[in-house]
């Protein structure tokens, strides 16, 4: 007599493994720099292409940081994370109290797959970093004026094509170096947001996708484009 297939390893069959693909769950305070940065047509996507995939959400009213953390809570309730998922609320120091950004440090610490990304002052610092190390950069004011000089026509969105993997991983590099400086600081040591004007930690974010990503032939040949395009300033070497 034929063995009967049980219900249950039927749609095992039927059921896709997502295998190594990694996912990446990015809730940000900004509904067009940060998504355009991380979403499916900008840079980091234009790397990982469908090794990785990373989901950009945005809070449907306001930009606090409470409403950021109601919406990545949300997210996690419609999809909750699998092993080797990660969670990333990406957010700007502003002018927002030191006790609601604790909030989201208290989040991000109550496990292993819950992360803060925050950029002191903006996340435009962040930016900034794939052209130049950004010293001296630490107001709003100034980093939008320095960001200028290379993307002359940042009100437009994310030009891609200035962002090649070249200038990313130069970006992350001056990102911990720049964090490193505060090393002896007690919030460096307590893993809690950059008190200090002038740095981000959204270099951790891009290097973590990165790292999940699985290499293939070409995938990293993309070079920095030409200056004088009026897209960018070009980058330096």
């Amino acid at each position: 007599m034929a063995r009967k297939t049980s219900i249950l390893a039927i749609k095992q069959l039927k059921t896709p493994s997502r295998g190594y693909r990694r996912r990446f769950i990015v809730v940000c305070e900004g509904k067009k720099t940060e998504p355009g940065y991380f979403g499916p047509d900008g840079p980091i996507a234009r790397i990982v292409g469908r090794n990785v995939c990373v989901r950009v959400h945005s809070p449907k009213r306001g930009s606090a940081p409470e409403h950021v953390l109601s919406e990545m809570k949300r997210c996690l309730e419609r999809d909750p994370l699998e092993k080797s998922d990660a969670a990333w609320l990406v957010v700007d120091r502003d002018e927002w109290p030191e006790g609601e950004l604790n909030k989201l440090v208290q989040w991000a610490k109550k496990g292993d797959q819950h992360h803060l990304a925050l950029s002191n002052p903006k996340f435009e610092y962040w930016l900034l970093l794939h052209f130049e190390s950004g010293q001296g950069v630490t107001t709003p004011a100034a980093c939008d004026t320095r960001l200028k000089e290379y993307l002359p026509n940042d009100d437009k969105g994310i030009p891609t094509e200035c962002f090649p993997r070249a200038a990313i991983d130069a970006a992350v590099v001056r990102a911990e170096k720049r964090l490193l400086a505060f090393r002896n600081e007690p919030w460096y040591a307590a893993d809690d947001w950059p008190r200090a004007s002038g740095l981000t930690t959204v270099h951790r974010l891009a290097r973590a996708i990165l790292a999940a990503y699985v290499d293939t032939a070409g995938n990293n040949d993309a070079t920095a484009p030409t200056p004088g395009t009026g897209l960018c300033v070009g980058l330096p070497a």
